[in-house]
């Protein structure tokens, strides 16, 4: 039984790590998106355009298939 409590101590410890990468991840290529527009036009952003579009073919490109 304890082994199975250090196994599931594990999974949640590592649940944990990969999801703070992936925040990190994701709120710096969120960052990096937004900064061309916002400085262009303060007045007019399209957030869903701009960067909710995108966010997931950045991620398949990188974190998928490798290419940068």
């Amino acid at each position: 039984m304890y082994k199975k409590i250090l196994e599931r101590q594990a999974a949640v410890t590592q649940a944990i790590v990969d999801g703070v990468k992936w925040t990190n991840y994701f709120k710096e290529k969120t960052e990096k998106l937004m900064q061309p527009k916002g400085i262009r036009d303060p007045q007019y952003f399209d957030i869903v355009t701009d960067v909710i579009n995108l966010l997931p073919i950045y991620w398949i490109c990188e974190e998928i298939v490798g290419a940068t």
